[in-house]
């Protein structure tokens, strides 16, 4: 162990990062992989064609992200209605892809708000953008890793639910207001990494108590 990993201030200092760290539970994992989903179902042509993730892509870049976001999606499905307890490798793989997803549909949406012109609304992209440099950051310097993804197992009610929520979301704003592709994945993912929870555990609660 180096004399810099041994500094006090150091150890401190990454302590305090790791409670404010975001954590992902199968639930907000799900709303993602869906929103991806429901993302490449209508933008198809230009997320697959030439140049961009498509297999014919120079470079192992593109094909290394689509590996990790298929992947992520892949997993994310499966232990949402999954019972079984993931392991370290799957844990990884679901991290990296929560926080490729999470910081660069915020890094695209900022930089396209910006090229657009917002005037005084700038600071919202700008922050943005800020805020998915600084969670990038968090996972190369390893203060972020797979001990992120929690092991609290999702319930279908919640699932249902959140699917359906995040369908009229991204319906709204991608079809009805006609947002850029950026901003309305944005969006939707900002809603699952931050409210989604919220709103269920509000919804079902509510349900809960008309029933009894």
């Amino acid at each position: 162990m180096s004399i810099q990993e041994n500094n006090p201030n150091l150890i401190l200092r990454r302590r305090l990062q790791r409670l404010i760290a975001p954590t992902y539970d199968e639930l907000t994992l799900f709303v993602i992989s869906f929103t991806c989903v429901l993302f490449f179902a209508s933008n198809f042509k230009s997320v697959f064609g030439q140049g961009n993730l498509s297999p014919s892509a120079n470079g192992v870049g593109p094909v290394l992200l689509s590996l990790i976001i298929i992947g992520g999606i892949a997993l994310s499905f499966y232990h949402a209605f999954s019972k079984r307890k993931k392991t370290r490798i799957e844990k990884q793989v679901m991290f990296v892809f929560a926080v490729v997803i999470t910081a660069f549909s915020g890094i695209w949406a900022g930089t396209y708000m910006l090229s657009v012109g917002t005037g005084h609304m700038a600071v919202f992209p700008i922050l943005n953008i800020a805020s998915s440099y600084f969670l990038l950051n968090q996972m190369k310097e390893r203060v972020m890793d797979e001990r992120c993804i929690e092991d609290r197992n999702a319930r279908l009610p919640e699932i249902m639910v959140s699917a359906v929520i995040a369908a009229i979301i991204f319906f709204v704003s991608y079809h009805l207001l006609h947002h850029h592709w950026a901003a309305t994945l944005s969006i939707t993912v900002a809603y699952a990494t931050n409210l989604n929870r919220i709103v269920i555990n509000l919804a079902l609660n509510r349900v809960s108590r008309v029933e009894s």
